[in-house]
Order: C-alpha cells, then structure tokens, then sequence
C-alpha cells in the first residue's frame, strides 16, 4: 500500500495532453466511471462531449433459421458425408448454404453498444481560440485550454464516480454561446424519433430515446429508454442562425442560446440517466465542489491500491494510463464492457456488435485486475457467467446432448 497522497501525486507525473484541437474521436481526452464512458473532443468553434455505457444497447436480436441449425449430430453427419474429391467444402452446395444460412443472423447490426449522443458547446471564433486539452490520470479531470479575449481561461470537465453526470466549470467570462444535444447520428431510423421530456426549465436541455426490443420496432415492454440532459448556469434561449450552407434556422428542441449570468461563470451538469430520468441537477459551486470532493476520494482510494514507481519512466507511464482506462471502463453492478467498452459514436465501437468475443477478448480487460489489487474490478465478468449460464447449459444439452454448459464464441448482454 503506497501513501494515498503520494500515490496520487505519481499518478499526476503521467497526464496525456494534446496542444491543439482534438476533433478526432480518438484524439480526444478519455473519462469514465465505469459505467458511463465519455470522449472529450475539441474542434475551432466547439467542445463535444461524446456519451455512452455500458448499459446501453439496443437490444434487439436476430433470431431467424431456429427450426434449421440442427444438432452437431446431424451437421457432423452431413459434413462427413461431403465427397472427398471437393477441393473445398464450400463447394458443397449443402454446406455452402449452411454456413450462409448461419451467417444471416450475425450479420444485422444489432445486437450493439448504442451511442448515446453528443453535448456541444460553440463559441465564437472571433473573440475565443482553442489551445489543446489535458487529461490528468489522477483525478480524472480534463482541462481545456482556451485564449478568451487575449487571456487564458480553463474548462474543467470530471466524470463523477457513482452517478452518471459529467461536471463543467469556466470561471468567466466564459467564451460559449450555445448549447447544443445531438442525439447520435446513426440512430436507426426505424427507432421512434427522440424526444424532449416535459418539465424541463429554462437552464436545460434534454432528450429521451426508446430502444425498442422488437426487430419490427413495435411497442413492447421489454422496450427500454434512456435520457441525457444538461442544466448550465445562467438560462437558454431559442435564438436563429446561420447554418452551413448560409440559410437561417431557428435552434431546436434540443439547442439553445446561452445567456451567461451577471458574473460570466459556467458551470453545467450532463446526466445519463435509464429508465425513470432523474431531476437534472442545479449547477451551482457547491454542487461542483461536492461532486469535485467525491471524485477526489474515488480516485485518491483507486491509486492508493496500485501506484507504482520504476526506473523505466515508458513502462511506468504505461502502468498509468492504463489502470485510467480500467477505472473507467470497469464498475462493480454495471454491465460488462463489449469489445470497445463504453465509448462509442456513430458507427465507432459497434464493430463485430461491440459483442463479448469469448475466445480471449472479453477476458482481456480482467487480466489485470488481480495483479493490480484491483479485485473488485473482476465482478462484472463474474455477472457476464453468471447471465450467460443458463443459454450455455441449454446449449450444451440441445446442440451437443451434452452435460455441463458450452459458452458460446460470441455473446450480447441482452435476453
């Protein structure tokens, strides 16, 4: 056991900075708490907060050709039936169809991570510059650098460890003059549209999305639903403008003007909530320095299990970084983390369904929990058997006739 300060103090000797805008998905700075996993990206004119979790799929799921897979009795039977003088087994027409056969359901998009939006922040060119963004790995905070009317000015943005809401604070004048909810772009278009929630007050903006449980997208009551929201400081007004391509439009649902209070501050809360939406937070200093002193403890108790310190200055950075990614990809009662864990946008984190791959894959993450002193961390692929048990079991007896449980090679966190 290291000293919790000192501890934290050597995980701060490590942070990943970037000294220009980071409009790239995978440039931007990475948070989490384990559930809830965002992506911090800057461009010229905007920050973007990129939202997803763990949790969070759609849960739709292929189930075509029952009634034809058969028994490994019977396929084994067909399959040593094959000629022998085939180069190829797919030249038999049999297997050929088979395996294309097999194939049709993996090959729908979904089961998936789904994306769960994007918060916008926009200022004016003309009176703000982006410098670049710094992640410090012992406390989880992302400063980004600004020039606002000649004089640096910094945007703290922190995760905070069990609530999925993100907290943002700029001492003012703060440069921003929009706020801005898009729900992901590759949002299927058979889904029901998203919506804002009634209720909402003038500091906030927010939408609700249904992902349906049925391949058709009919209302059921497996469907489920989840909610991101912002409240900031100050209030939000619909105001017109320019768009791209020159025309005028009026904001939207889910945008709207910041009009900044008397002393110039920011401070904003984004919340992911499923289910029943929890009230959006007041965005107040003592809220941020509550959420700030949580954050600290968390990650003072995280790194106080496993800071390291060696000669090699590349191996220890490595050790860094890395338990950062697992704390944020990794939390006890959360849902395991598929192939790309809680960070996905569009089209990014969904390939091969962001599924559990259960040759090594799914099991990579977990390798080092132990040695890392950071057991508690293993649960949630100790939930993962314990969900896929029961389909395992009657895998083994249906398909193989066998006793016992057969996992399968890929798998979803949905029934």
């Amino acid at each position: 056991m290291v000293h919790t300060i000192a501890a934290t103090q050597r995980a701060a000797q490590h942070p990943i900075a970037l000294d220009k805008p980071a409009v790239n998905f995978f440039e931007g700075a990475v948070l989490g708490n384990g559930g809830m996993g965002v992506i911090v990206c800057t461009r010229p004119d905007a920050v973007m907060l990129h939202f997803g979790h763990n949790d969070i799929w759609d849960i739709r799921v292929a189930e075509a050709h029952k009634d034809e897979i058969g028994t490994f009795a019977e396929i084994f039977a067909r399959i040593k039936a094959i000629p022998t003088t085939l180069q190829r087994l797919e030249d038999d027409p049999w297997y050929s169809a088979y395996v294309e056969m097999a194939q049709e359901n993996y090959r729908k998009p979904y089961p998936r991570p789904f994306p769960c939006g994007t918060l916008v922040l926009g200022f004016d060119r003309r009176t703000a510059e982006l410098l670049g963004h710094r992640l410090d790995v012992s406390n989880g905070v992302c400063t980004v650098r600004f020039l606002v009317d000649g004089r640096e000015a910094v945007l703290e943005v922190f995760c905070e460890p069990l609530r999925d809401r993100v907290w943002l604070r700029m001492e003012g004048p703060a440069p921003f003059d929009r706020v801005h909810l898009l729900p992901d772009p590759a949002t299927p278009r058979e889904f029901p549209p998203a919506s804002p929630p009634e209720g909402l007050g003038a500091n906030q903006l927010a939408f609700r999305q249904v992902l349906p449980s049925q391949e058709d997208c009919t209302p059921h009551p497996n469907d489920r639903l989840f909610q991101l929201g912002v409240a900031v400081t100050g209030r939000l007004e619909k105001r017109s403008r320019r768009r791209w391509d020159g025309t005028i439009e009026t904001m939207g649902p889910f945008e709207g003007g910041w009009v900044a209070p008397e002393d110039g501050a920011f401070i904003a809360c984004a919340s992911l909530d499923q289910g029943q939406a929890e009230p959006l937070p007041t965005p107040d200093r003592a809220a941020w320095e509550a959420a700030a002193r949580a954050r600290d403890a968390a990650w003072s108790e995280f790194w106080g299990r496993s800071a390291v310190a060696l000669d090699d200055e590349v191996l220890e950075r490595t050790w860094y970084h890395n338990l950062y990614f697992l704390a944020c990809a990794l939390r006890p009662g959360t849902t395991c983390p598929g192939l790309f864990a809680n960070w996905s946008l569009g089209d990014i984190g969904t390939a091969w369904h962001g599924d559990y791959h259960m040759n090594y894959n799914t099991q990579q993450p977990f390798w080092v929990t132990f040695s890392s002193n950071h057991v508690d961390k293993h649960l949630p692929y100790v939930d993962l058997v314990h969900f896929l048990l029961p389909i395992s079991r009657q895998h083994a007896r249906s398909y193989y006739g066998l006793p016992g449980a057969c996992f399968p090679h890929s798998a979803y966190p949905v029934p």
